[in-house]
């Protein structure tokens, strides 16, 4: 056969209409058939969840999904995913005998196929569960409300699990933190403790409590004393003078030989004292003349000179006298000079280690602070609950199948079996006409 006498695919069809029309709507009617006695009818059941962002997340998501995904998203979409949470719905529902499974690992391999979980922007967690249930049948029958149920029941059972998990972690991790800020507060409390009892074993060693301000009192009472000395030397130099005018008297040689007595050094050395301690409070103490203490001194220092007068009973007396005191005056005024003149390079030095510890302590203490606020937080959130998540929908259970479709079905089988049987015909219309003209001629009687 030519191409010219070759059959067309449209001339087989209409010549072939009433087998293609036929076949086409026992495909359909099989179909329908097929899909209301043997195909299974499925039910989705939905929620939504808004869960809290976090920029950490509770756990890895690299470890559960094999990918980089480090966000609560993620890592709840895992969670929900994973095979622990389905084996405990496979166990709570007894989920292995209806899906037929040979083992609860099996059923929970399964089990992940029908579940679906996904995170949209603005931190909302969509889950759906699919599930088969029975077929419709010839006669239409009321939609299968149970599996309808378990298929809510499942998601439902999710989020109550997921919700325990999220709570437990959060508790764990809260608790984790809280003794991590108990460990830290008790070394730094020891710590501030050490650094408070340096600062004071310090201070009790060196005297020096506040350095500027004790090294400014030791500058002006060096000050007063520098005057005091000058007041001294001139009152000293004038009675030497006036003593040495009458040094040829026989009654002075002999007040300056009396001068000597032991009794005379013994007043000599009280009015010394005396001299000592009045220099001090006038000038270290900043004490006025008028303060008891310095008007007893002074008191004490009038009746040591009546009795040095008393124990000189000759006519250079009162010189003798005046001398002798003068110079225990600028002893002991020099003897403060030297004790004050001493302080300042251990002032100098040890204000400095007083200021590296009172930064010690300074330090500690802004650290025992921030972790007592740590500790409180910690404490706050170890003890209350967290809210994890909110509900949005609620799985609740279809009120119709989400397939299978029966009219998809039966269309599907319809064109298909339409395609199908067109090109047997086509097949069979350019075949025959070729092997009936190779077949030889039927031979007469």
């Amino acid at each position: 056969m030519d191409a010219a006498t070759a059959p067309d695919i449209t001339q087989v069809a209409w010549r072939r209409r009433r087998a293609l029309a036929c076949v086409t709507i026992a495909a359909g009617i099989a179909g329908v058939l097929i899909t209301w006695l043997f195909v299974p009818r499925t039910y989705s059941a939905t929620a939504q969840v808004l869960y809290e962002s976090s920029q950490t997340p509770l756990l890895s998501a690299k470890a559960l999904v094999g990918q980089d995904a480090e966000t609560r998203g993620a890592m709840l979409v895992a969670v929900l995913c994973s095979r622990s949470f389905a084996l405990r719905v496979i166990e709570e529902y007894d989920l292995v005998a209806r899906f037929e499974a040979d083992s609860p690992t099996a059923a929970a391999e399964h089990f992940k196929t029908l579940f679906r979980a996904s995170t949209t922007a603005g931190g909302v967690l969509r889950m759906q569960m699919n599930l088969a249930g029975s077929v419709r049948g010839i006669v239409s029958e009321r939609e299968d409300e149970d599996t309808a149920k378990l298929a809510a029941d499942i998601i439902d059972t999710l989020i109550e699990q997921l919700r325990k998990y999220l709570e437990e972690s959060n508790l764990q991790e809260k608790r984790r933190q809280l003794q991590t800020v108990e460990v830290e507060l008790a070394d730094v409390e020891k710590a501030y403790r050490e650094a408070v009892d340096h600062v004071i074993a310090f201070q009790h060693e060196s005297g020096i409590i506040s350095p500027d301000a004790q090294l400014q009192n030791i500058y002006g009472s060096l000050s007063q004393v520098e005057k005091m000395l000058a007041e001294t030397r001139a009152e000293l130099k004038s009675a030497e003078t006036m003593y040495s005018m009458a040094a040829d008297d026989a009654d002075s040689a002999r007040a300056l030989a009396e001068s000597q007595s032991p009794a005379i050094q013994a007043l000599l050395a009280k009015l010394y004292d005396n001299q000592v301690s009045l220099t001090n409070a006038l000038t270290v103490g900043k004490k006025l003349p008028s303060h008891p203490e310095v008007q007893t001194l002074q008191t004490s220092i009038d009746e040591t000179k009546a009795q040095l007068a008393e124990e000189i009973d000759i006519k250079a007396s009162v010189r003798a006298l005046t001398v002798a005191v003068a110079r225990e005056r600028l002893h002991a005024i020099e003897h403060v000079r030297g004790k004050l003149s001493a302080k300042l390079p251990r002032f100098t030095s040890g204000s400095v280690v007083h200021e590296d510890l009172l930064n010690q302590v300074t330090l500690q203490a802004a650290r025992r602070m921030t972790l007592y606020e740590q500790l409180a937080q910690a404490r706050i959130g170890a003890e209350g609950e967290k809210i994890v998540f909110t509900v949005l929908d609620a799985p609740l259970p279809p009120t119709e199948r989400s397939g299978p479709s029966t009219v998809l079905n039966c269309v599907g089988a319809m064109v298909t079996a339409f395609i199908f049987a067109l090109a047997i015909f086509f097949f069979m219309d350019v075949t025959r006409p070729q092997l009936m003209a190779v077949s030889p001629a039927p031979r007469g009687n």
